[in-house]
């Protein structure tokens, strides 16, 4: 153990599985010979920019070395950043239903204010960018900052009056009744002063100045993944990285309890970590071997390595992991605490410029094309060469050439010259040029320029001129390399949207409402538990003006053909959309609230029309109430006339039917009548007639016989009756 580091208190006194130092720091021992490869490659990568290993040469050779890798590099660094920079709405946040329609509007406020105000997104995606394409992996850890000031501020300040001012005034309630005798002994018992007014001063309070996410790149160097996870940062049991501290930033954030039970800051044991690390070095995280010459001399400022880990630990002893952060200085631990963060993640984001199955490490572009560099480097000192080697611009002059010494002087100055007939000038003066360079070495250069630009796709490769074959070729290499960029793209798109995610999370747990409403112009809608863990309900994607064009102009075609028939109000939310997708926000906020309003003359002309509309109205009404009463009188006179005319017609009604009745009999009469003349004739012709005539005298004879015998009875029985009476 070194000097100072005896009597280290335990920093959670509750665990009852409390890690040491030791403990966590065998996950960093563990990594060592990761790490060491790891910072092995980011050297070469590092070299293979600044144009590869220097050349040993000898005097008057060539020693360039064509930055091959750093061109293209170059070239890449813009069409990466300009999809994240070219827009003032760097996240689009989209509901995954309707009723996360308002949180997404206002989640995309607030995200898009910090990262347009408060973060400082041009150096964020610079340097994001930078890294992740030279060095093919970036690794970003996202925080909250938060600052205070101190501000004198003027508050009211109770005014209380002395022990002998505050009895007499105990005594005065008391007469008055305002307290009474038990109360007075309780105040008296106390001894607390009576209060008699209020005074402004001055007092210095600490006032919130700053209170946003931040966002760290850390160096691929001093970061250790657990190499476990297979690639997936979710899956990481730990993850630690190296920083550069000092006492004085340290104290910072050192642990206090207030008064009032609250407690602030998180670092312990500082003094004990410094004083057991003075004999140490200045850690340079940059430099491959570690020290730098300059190195502070006082306690504050001295540079100390400390590690910051981030991971999972059995607490309690009862096999539940709880996320932990632990950090170390000197091999003394200065903070040990739960995961401060409420979505409890490991507060990492990653991306890979070329993933590698399987690891947390990406592959840069300068891995692919160091053997074309190298290649180009040789033909390019070769070139060079040859050419500085060569006497450019000798003269070769034949003797017999000029007539006399006067002639070459006069040569020499420019003047005219004389010179021996029969000599040919452009024979007899020989000028040393630029001996001409192999065309090979120059076609080996541009098949090694043009292998490295296919590899990294950064430049569309030549597909045989201006010929139809060649622009056929051309355009699938455009193609071709629009979507290996646009892959590249979409993996730093990923770290950026998860980024995003964790800063809603935090949002909803550090901003205060007053910070939200003045950003969002409304009540903050709290995120859902399920953003909290990670599972966000809403969509996040990054924002291009290019996607907004397209989302734009799709709507606008839905409006022109649905213009005529479409509700206004409709009308409006599909045009705030479109506005909101141009970067017109608050001209979108006036059409979604805007109320069309009449001009004076037609509001003239409108209440006019109402005002007649009313007159007519009462018109109708006086016409309706004198047609009432005329349609009263009609009813009933219509009513008397109903009723006779109804009388009336039932009693034709019964006319007809005893007309119908004597119609039928007459009818039946008739039928009678002729079917008895009918029979008539027909027993005349047949001699019925007669025979029925002969018939109905003798039958008529007949009763006239029986009635005059019956007489003749009669009679005899009255006078035989009327002599035996007499006897």
């Amino acid at each position: 153990m070194k000097k100072g580091t005896k009597d280290i208190v335990k920093l959670q006194p509750t665990w009852k599985n409390e890690p040491s130092y030791g403990d966590l720091n065998n996950d960093v021992d563990g990594m060592s010979g990761i790490q060491t490869q790891i910072r092995e490659d980011l050297v070469y990568y590092k070299l293979l920019k600044d144009g590869g290993k220097e050349v040993t040469v000898q005097p008057g050779k060539s020693s360039m070395r064509p930055k091959v890798v750093r061109k293209l590099q170059e070239w890449k660094y813009a069409s990466l950043e300009e999809p994240f920079l070219n827009t003032p709405r760097m996240y689009q946040v989209d509901p995954r239903a309707a009723d996360d329609v308002f949180a997404a509007k206002q989640n995309s406020i607030m995200l898009n204010y910090q990262y347009e105000t408060l973060i400082d997104r041009v150096k964020l995606v610079g340097d994001s960018v930078r890294t992740y394409v030279d060095e093919g992996t970036i690794i970003v850890k996202t925080g909250w900052e938060v600052e205070y000031d101190d501000v004198e501020v003027e508050v009211e300040a109770p005014v209380y009056a002395s022990a002998e001012e505050s009895l007499a005034l105990m005594q005065d309630a008391l007469a008055a009744g305002r307290i009474s005798e038990a109360e007075m002994q309780a105040k008296i018992a106390s001894g607390r002063p009576v209060q008699t007014g209020t005074k402004m001063k001055t007092e210095t309070q600490k006032v919130l100045t700053k209170n946003q996410p931040k966002h760290e790149i850390l160096d691929n160097a001093n970061v250790g993944i657990d190499p476990t996870c297979q690639g997936d940062l979710t899956k990481a049991k730990f993850i630690w990285h190296e920083y550069e501290t000092s006492y004085a930033d340290l104290v910072k954030n050192k642990f206090v309890k207030n008064e009032d039970g609250t407690t602030s800051g998180y670092y312990k044991n500082i003094d004990k970590a410094i004083v057991a690390g003075l004999e140490s070095q200045k850690y340079n995280l940059n430099d491959p071997v570690g020290v730098t010459e300059f190195l502070f001399s006082d306690k504050a400022r001295k540079k100390v390595k400390a590690i910051e880990y981030w991971g999972y630990w059995d607490i309690q002893g009862d096999g539940k992991l709880e996320p932990i952060v632990a950090e170390w200085v000197n091999e003394v631990l200065i903070r040990l605490e739960l995961n401060p963060f409420p979505h409890k993640r490991l507060p990492f984001s990653s991306a890979q410029y070329m993933p590698v199955i399987r690891d947390t490490r990406g592959i840069p572009d300068a891995k692919l094309i160091a053997e074309n560099q190298e290649s180009i480097g040789k033909l390019v000192r070769a070139a060079h060469d040859i050419t500085s080697t060569a006497a450019v611009g000798q003269e070769f002059i034949d003797n017999n050439f000029f007539v006399s010494p006067s002639d070459k002087n006069q040569y020499e100055k420019g003047n005219t010259v004389y010179y021996n007939s029969g000599m040919d000038p452009k024979r007899s003066i020989h000028r040393r040029s630029v001996d001409p360079i192999d065309p090979s070495v120059f076609n080996m250069i541009q098949a090694n320029t043009a292998e490295a630009e296919t590899l990294t796709g950064t430049k569309p490769f030549d597909g045989g001129g201006g010929s139809g074959a060649g622009l056929g070729l051309a355009k699938i290499s455009l193609d071709s390399a629009a979507k290996r960029d646009l892959s590249i793209l979409r993996r730093l798109s990923t770290m950026f949207i998860d980024m995003g995610r964790m800063v809603i999370s935090m949002n909803k747990e550090y901003l205060d409402e007053e910070q939200i409403v003045r950003v969002t112009n409304d009540k903050f809608v709290p995120v859902k538990r399920d953003d909290l863990e990670g599972n966000i309900d809403l969509r996040l994607g990054i924002s291009t003006p290019e996607k907004d064009a397209q989302q734009a102009q799709s709507l606008m075609t839905l409006l022109q053909t649905n213009a005529a028939s479409m509700d206004p109000e409709l009308y409006k939310i599909v045009m705030g959309k479109i506005l909101r997708l141009q970067y017109h926000p608050d001209l979108a906020d006036k059409v979604e609230q805007f109320q069309p309003k009449p001009d004076e003359k037609q509001q003239q002309l409108m209440d006019l029309q109402i005002e007649n509309a009313r007159l007519e109205n009462e018109k109708l009404k006086a016409e309706m109430v004198g047609m009432q009463s005329v349609v009263h009188e009609r009813a009933t006179r219509g009513t008397e006339n109903m009723t006779a005319d109804i009388k009336n017609k039932l009693a034709q009604a019964e006319l007809r039917a005893a007309q119908a009745e004597l119609a039928k009999a007459q009818a039946e009469k008739a039928s009678s009548e002729s079917d008895l003349l009918d029979q008539n004739y027909l027993d005349s012709e047949s001699g019925l007639k007669d025979q029925r005539a002969f018939k109905e005298r003798e039958h008529k004879s007949v009763l006239k016989q029986e009635e005059e015998q019956s007489k003749i009875a009669q009679n005899a029985w009255l006078k035989g009756g009327s002599n035996a009476g007499i006897r």
